[in-house]
């Protein structure tokens, strides 16, 4: 673990606590090094190494936390969720003090009608949609780490998700914060707001933390669709898959999702699908499709028929919807089943137009 130079000394520690003790309670500081070192990396591997840790149980208790660490304006101070991002923001690389919002998981309040909902940035992304789905409503954006990932840290990175090709990223779903810029509060304008041009929503979403301290989110919601589809096609080669990856996104399709696996990417998940042999694939595409009942049979067999015009091995079409739960889960394991096998795992968004996927998937290959 990276040491830092310590910013606090024993006396400032001393004060600190003392202050925050009737605020938080004890069991809300961690100081200790063996308990600190559990808040000093993120996702990335990097490692820093707190010198405080601070566990607010409440909006109220935060805005006072923040005050009393204004009057200590030279210690670092970084926010973090549950620490499952791929950036390297939540990592103390210069110690101070993590103020971790985890415990701040207040559902307050939701309105099906005007279909929104408010929660606190502590919230679980995937509680939202189990506390949704007997309305018939759920949210869009569903990363990774979503059974874990808090949502104010999919504010704070932006979050996408598998269904992203659907339903986009954090910043299409936000739309209103309560954050802290230094110990003040601030309210931002909602996209419907005329007295502003300034789309300080948009701007704070993303940013990482640098900006601001997320504490309430507003979000929007959508009904759920009545019907899923879930589609696993294996290919010989990796241009093949491509190939129709592209052919799907020209289709009239009500696509949900759509993940290309190349073949490192199958031997890894392999062991989380024990239902499903991939043989000989060199590559995968796994499709989710979202419509009305009368629609699916009709988009499924359009899928299999491009299935069969780009050379793919065998169309596998999920039976149930825990067939389909466990091979997305599986999709969803592949990061921390790669990172088991590889520690140093390193791990990049790229981003090309659609024009030019051939040439990047051809030269990653190279690579390789």
């Amino acid at each position: 673990m990276k040491i830092s130079t310590p910013c606090l000394c024993a006396e400032q520690k001393h004060k600190i606590i003392q202050a925050l003790r009737p605020i938080v309670g004890q069991d809300a500081i961690i100081s200790r090094s063996d308990a600190l070192a559990a808040y000093g990396y993120d996702a990335t591997g990097q490692l820093g190494y707190p010198e405080m840790v601070v566990l607010p149980p409440s909006i109220d208790s935060l805005r006072q936390v923040l005050e009393i660490l204004e009057s200590f304006p030279h210690i670092p101070i970084v926010v973090r969720g549950s620490g499952t991002n791929l950036c390297g923001g939540t990592v103390p690389t210069m110690g101070g003090i993590v103020i971790a919002l985890v415990r701040l998981q207040s559902w307050m309040h939701h309105d099906l009608i005007n279909r929104y909902i408010v929660v606190e940035s502590g919230v679980l992304t995937a509680s939202i949609n189990q506390r949704l789905n007997p309305f018939g409503y759920h949210y869009g954006p569903d990363p990774g780490s979503y059974h874990i990932s808090t949502i104010g840290g999919n504010v704070g990175e932006n979050a996408g998700g598998i269904h992203g090709v659907s339903y986009g990223v954090t910043t299409q779903h936000v739309l209103q914060m309560h954050v802290y810029i230094g110990n003040k509060g601030l309210l931002t304008p909602t996209i419907h707001d005329y007295r502003t041009t300034l789309d300080m929503t948009g701007l704070l979403v993303g940013s990482e933390g640098t900006l601001a301290i997320v504490d309430t989110v507003v979000l929007n919601i959508l009904p759920k669709w009545p019907h899923v589809a879930t589609m696993l096609i294996t290919f010989s080669s990796l241009p093949e898959a491509a190939d129709m990856a592209m052919a799907i996104l020209r289709a009239p399709l009500s696509l949900s999702a759509l993940e290309l696996l190349d073949q490192a990417s199958l031997k890894v998940i392999q062991p989380l699908m024990p239902d499903m042999d991939f043989g000989d694939a060199r590559a995968a595409l796994l499709i989710d499709i979202h419509t009305s009942p009368n629609r699916v049979l009709q988009e499924s067999t359009t899928l299999k028929e491009l299935a069969i015009s780009h050379r793919a091995l065998k169309v596998h079409m999920a039976e149930t919807t825990i067939q389909s739960d466990s091979w997305w889960k599986g999709r969803r394991a592949q990061y921390g089943a790669a990172a088991r096998l590889a520690p140093r795992l390193w791990v990049q968004d790229v981003t090309v137009p659609l024009s030019q996927l051939q040439s990047l998937l051809q030269r990653l290959e190279q690579i390789q």
